[in-house]
């Protein structure tokens, strides 16, 4: 089982990732610099995680 990586510029924004994140086939999106080199890794949890404490 393979799949497309999913990546994101670390400029991207929180509704950029769950845009990336919403169709349900990925549940994890990684962050890079603009030389492509990883500079983390955003999960759903972060994205729920953030709107919890968001909604505080």
């Amino acid at each position: 089982m393979s799949s497309d990586i999913r990546s994101l510029p670390q400029t991207a924004t929180v509704h950029d990732a769950a845009a990336l994140l919403s169709d349900g086939e990925a549940h994890s999106v990684i962050v890079v610099d603009d030389r492509g080199e990883l500079v983390g890794i955003v999960t759903t949890t972060d994205l729920v995680r953030h709107l919890r404490d968001e909604s505080r």
